[in-house]
């Protein structure tokens, strides 16, 4: 059985719509982009958290008892790594008596700021604690 060739006199012609003002739809229906309901505002589940809270004082206790123990506790690898470096140098350099003053300033600045990299990052988690 073959089919008879191809007549473009048997195709519906094409019937244009009657003009719409701009984000009107046919039929009752909604303009492009808008939801059937309005949605209250706030509506819809809170962020869920992404990861378990961290503690600061966790991470200052561990960055005391090692600089950058607490970076690591935090997730912070990089700052681990140069906090528990500048220890090693200014550890170094109590023979040059420079690093009687550096050892407890990194001490002290390694405690902080695991403290500081510790509550942001449970503030970038959503944590609440």
């Amino acid at each position: 059985m073959t089919q008879p060739p191809y007549d473009p006199r048997q195709q519906p012609q094409y019937q244009p719509q009657p003009y719409q003002p701009y984000g009107q739809q046919q039929y009752g229906q909604q303009p492009y982009g808008q939801p059937s309901l309005p949605v209250p505002y706030g509506y819809g589940p809170p962020p869920m958290p992404t990861a378990s809270p961290k503690s600061p004082g966790v991470a200052v206790i561990l960055s005391i008892l090692i600089p950058g123990l607490g970076h690591l506790y935090s997730g912070n690898p990089l700052s681990a790594v140069f906090w528990f470096i500048s220890a090693v140098v200014s550890t170094v350099l109590i023979s040059v008596f420079i690093g009687i003053i550096l050892v407890p300033l990194v001490w002290i600045g390694a405690a902080i700021h695991a403290y500081i990299s510790t509550a942001n990052f449970n503030t970038r988690h959503h944590v609440i604690r």
